[in-house]
């Protein structure tokens, strides 16, 4: 719908406001060189919601946005109909003081927010915006390690939260299995299984809305100049059913880590 589409957009606008770091406000960006594909627009609602990363779209039109530094969630009433002089637009914060917020989801009237080693839910938040007390902990047994440990959170058609675990590190084996892959939890009590294994950092995912497959990115290991590896979007062969009962088998990936063809990542480097 056209309204997907200018919040896609918003998206990638407001991902340009993690160049302002910790800044209380920031200069709005310039926008006039951007090419979006036809049918999309993009316009500055905000600059006041420094170091954002993902948003989530509640149902009666709040966009939330989580935030990796600056340890803040944001709620931006008015985004998706107003001018950025509009007064309709305006940001609270809803919490702060978080480890790494980054990671949202709107799932059943309730925000979910993953921080570093835990996933939170803000019940009722639509109404509670100046006064949004404390969420619900869903589970705080999430790895803790920094390196690769912001979260991107989606809902699968299983109603399943996804939840990814980044390696620890630039590459290195973990004995610990949940590093390196995508979880499947459940957003009732945090239980947890693993559905892929070998992921070593995504930041983005999306479900294809016939068949049920997961898309997701994936980022390659660091400080090999800006092309090697390349970086991947993988088609997951597991299809998710709206039905919660179905057990996985933990699809296995090859974590891209490779310095150049034939060269294998270190064996003995651990974590």
């Amino acid at each position: 719908s056209g309204e997907n589409l200018r919040l896609r957009a918003l998206s990638a606008l407001l991902a340009l406001s993690m160049l302002a770091g910790t800044q209380a406000l920031a200069a709005a960006p310039d926008i006039s060189k951007l090419a979006l594909p036809p049918g999309f627009e993009i316009e500055v609602v905000t600059t006041k919601v420094p170091n954002a990363r993902q948003m989530a779209l509640s149902d009666s039109g709040v966009l939330y946005v989580g935030t990796r530094r600056a340890g803040n969630v944001y709620a931006v009433t008015g985004a998706l109909s107003a001018t950025p002089t509009d007064p309709q637009v305006r940001v609270r914060t809803i919490a702060s003081g978080l480890t790494m917020p980054s990671g949202l989801a709107w799932h059943n009237g309730s925000l979910y927010v993953g921080a570093l080693n835990e996933i939170l839910r803000f019940d009722n938040i639509d109404n509670k915006l100046d006064l949004p007390g404390d969420p619900v902990l869903i589970t705080g047994d999430l790895p803790d390690k920094k390196h690769h440990g912001w979260k991107y959170l989606n809902v699968g058609p299983d109603n399943a939260l996804y939840v990814p675990v980044g390696a620890p590190c630039n590459i290195c084996k973990s004995k610990d299995t949940r590093f390196a892959s995508i979880l499947r939890m459940d957003p009732a009590n945090g239980k947890t299984s693993l559905y892929a294994e070998g992921v070593r950092n995504t930041v983005g995912m999306a479900w294809h809305p016939d068949s049920k497959e997961l898309y997701f990115t994936d980022n390659g290991r660091d400080m090999l100049g800006d092309d090697v590896p390349e970086e991947e979007v993988i088609e997951s062969a597991l299809r998710v059913s709206t039905s919660a009962t179905r057990i996985f088998t933990p699809e296995k990936f090859q974590t891209p880590s490779l310095a150049k063809a034939g060269e294998p990542m270190n064996s003995n480097l651990r974590c």
